[in-house]
């Protein structure tokens, strides 16, 4: 016989009514006596207590007395449980949660089951059932565990699909650069530049020098300074900038994640140089 704490009253009741008849005991006397070997905790506390006061007469008095006093009063008697139950997980779950509180009521009438079943279902869950048009509880039961099983399948499906099918271009991130304290070079300054005019382009060709440095240009020639210097030719001669001037480059420069990792997107631009010496 199963051991009872307090935990699942209609279930030990059902489980002793089941070993009395394997056993053969047939008379009350017999099974209260079988009662008291199977109870433990505050259960065989709350026996002894009442034996003291009021003894039980028989096993049905047992029965409705424990029940009263271990079955949770708060939830409401069986009907009222029963007819309250809802999905709050998987129809999996429900449908363990339905058949258990439908078997403590014994004998319902099909057609109450079957609304009991499908009223407690998740809104969407239930209004797939409606459209089925179910004959019975049980094959309401079938049709609800079939669709929400599929429904769980497709979500998996959809969220473990590669990226690469969802979408062909990566969106660009935006890259917060993150000081490198294991190196020891410091930022460099923005370095100025010079702007030629068509003149001393023209001097530079004469004298043979080089355009980015005033050294003299040959095969094999290295400038001294290894910067990236840019030649800007105005299309009207007559607006010439002073000789000499420098212009300190302010603008920050922005890379995209997208472009470090060497993604494409619509609006991508690339370009290739080279920088000589």
């Amino acid at each position: 016989m199963p051991l009872f704490e307090g935990e699942d009253a209609y279930g030990w009741v059902y489980k002793a009514e089941w070993f009395f008849d394997m056993q053969g005991l047939s008379t009350s006397s017999e099974k209260l006596r079988a009662v008291v070997l199977c109870i433990e905790g505050p259960v065989l506390a709350w026996y002894r207590w009442n034996e003291q006061r009021s003894p039980f007469r028989s096993r049905e008095e047992l029965k409705h007395r424990l029940l009263d006093r271990f079955q949770p009063s708060q939830e409401g008697n069986l009907y009222q449980q029963f007819l309250a139950i809802s999905q709050e997980g998987t129809a999996r779950e429900y449908v363990g949660l339905f058949e258990q509180s439908a078997a403590q009521l014994g004998d319902i009438p099909e057609h109450i089951l079957e609304a009991t079943f499908v009223n407690g279902l998740k809104p969407e869950l239930r209004k797939s059932v409606r459209t089925m048009q179910p004959v019975g509880t049980s094959q309401a039961i079938k049709l609800a565990l079939l669709i929400d099983e599929n429904r769980t399948c497709d979500q998996v499906k959809v969220t473990s699909r590669p990226a690469a099918y969802r979408n062909s271009y990566a969106r660009p991130l935006n890259v917060t650069s993150i000081p490198d304290t294991k190196n020891t070079i410091g930022k460099l300054a923005p370095t100025p530049f010079k702007r030629l005019t068509e003149a001393e382009l023209a001097n530079k060709r004469a004298k043979g020098l080089c355009f980015r440095c005033d050294s003299k240009f040959g095969l094999g020639h290295k400038c001294s300074s290894k910067t990236l210097q840019v030649v800007l030719i105005g299309e009207d001669e007559d607006k010439e900038e002073p000789e000499g001037e420098e212009h300190a480059h302010l603008d920050m420069v922005s890379v995209s994640a997208s472009s470090v990792m060497g993604l494409t997107t619509p609006h991508t631009m690339k370009l290739r140089g080279h920088i000589s010496g």
